[in-house]
């Protein structure tokens, strides 16, 4: 099945060039689209094998907008929407474009972990339940869900909130069957540049401190080069060791 996979950049250009590695190497063939609003990200993401839509980064949620309708020009049977600072795992995505081939519109993580690069902590995100219609982080879509607005699946003109509406659109629709994946791993990388920084995500008390072995592991799973990649970026941009 064609897989798109769309993001939007935004400074943090080091770990977003790890991202865009992360993705061209994962996934092969899959068309990779990112809205990018700097000469830098620009160069970085043709670099990198992705195709980059030059827009101004405000409103957010034209700039995602911008991505998308990309992406779907091509009509592919997948289309995945990652943030710039967002790692999955081939399992997931396996899973997910099998689910969209059976018949499923919306398939998302329950799970979620946050990485804390700063303070070099893994946290896993205990707010989400297993009804999958309330995930948003990694979700891949089937043509029907992703033709939803004309392909327009961000609000236009919000640079907070800007799944807000489809969200609720898919939700409350009976026209959509979703999924929550029970394969994979998916990890939101926090740095110095966040929309949600992670004060915001500590003060939801939603988080649970992962110790160090455990969160090892689970990081390994987004494969040994990303990892290796995501550690020494992690000591360039704040110090300490490899680990």
């Amino acid at each position: 099945m064609d897989l798109a996979i769309i993001t939007a950049a935004w400074k943090r250009p080091a770990l977003t060039r790890l991202v865009f590695a992360h993705y061209r190497r994962a996934f092969p063939e899959a068309l990779l689209v990112a809205a990018v609003s700097e000469d830098t990200a620009q160069e970085d993401a043709a670099a990198a094998g992705w195709v980059p839509v030059r827009v101004p980064n405000s409103p957010l949620g034209g700039k995602w907008n911008a991505a998308s309708l990309r992406a779907i020009k091509e009509q592919p049977g997948a289309l995945m929407i990652v943030g710039s600072d967002d790692l999955v795992s081939k399992e997931y995505v396996t899973e997910g474009l099998q689910a969209i081939q059976a018949g499923v519109d919306v398939y998302s993580s329950p799970r979620l972990d946050f990485y804390d690069a700063k303070a070099d902590q893994l946290y896993e995100w205990l707010g989400y339940k297993q009804d999958p219609r309330h995930i948003d982080t990694a979700r891949i879509l089937s043509p029907k869900a992703y033709a939803y607005g004309g392909g327009k699946l961000f609000e236009a003109k919000a640079d907070r909130g800007i799944a807000g509406r489809v969200q609720r659109h898919m939700r409350a629709s009976k026209k959509y069957q979703h999924q929550a994946a029970s394969a994979g791993y998916v990890v939101d990388v926090k740095g110095s540049t966040n929309i949600w920084g992670m004060a915001d995500m500590i003060r939801s008390s939603k988080l649970r401190k992962v110790p160090h072995e455990e969160a090892r592991e689970r990081l390994r799973q987004i494969g040994d080069s990303t990892y290796k990649g995501l550690r020494e970026w992690r000591s360039a941009a704040f110090g300490g060791a490899l680990g």
